[in-house]
């Protein structure tokens, strides 16, 4: 068999530092009656692996430049 097929998952609840997230990722396919197949590939962003690792920082967190703030005076933008 040849082709390709891509689809989300859904169900998948927020991720949290800490969160299973292979697991997590298993549970959501089998709540929706799908599974992965050998040869399958899995594709997630890295912006939830970080969450799962804990490896995030709150905007809160960060103090702008001199520069940034410039930059977000010109773009309209938050400058954190």
């Amino acid at each position: 068999m040849s082709g390709f097929s891509a689809f989300s998952v859904a169900g998948i609840p927020e991720i949290v530092p800490g969160n299973d997230l292979g697991a997590t990722l298993v549970q959501a396919l089998k709540a929706t009656g799908q599974s992965l197949q050998p040869n399958d590939i899995v594709a997630v962003a890295q912006k939830v692996v970080s969450k799962a690792e804990g490896r995030f920082r709150h905007m809160n967190d960060f103090v702008p430049s001199e520069r940034a703030r410039e930059l977000a005076a010109t773009t309209g933008k938050d400058a954190r």
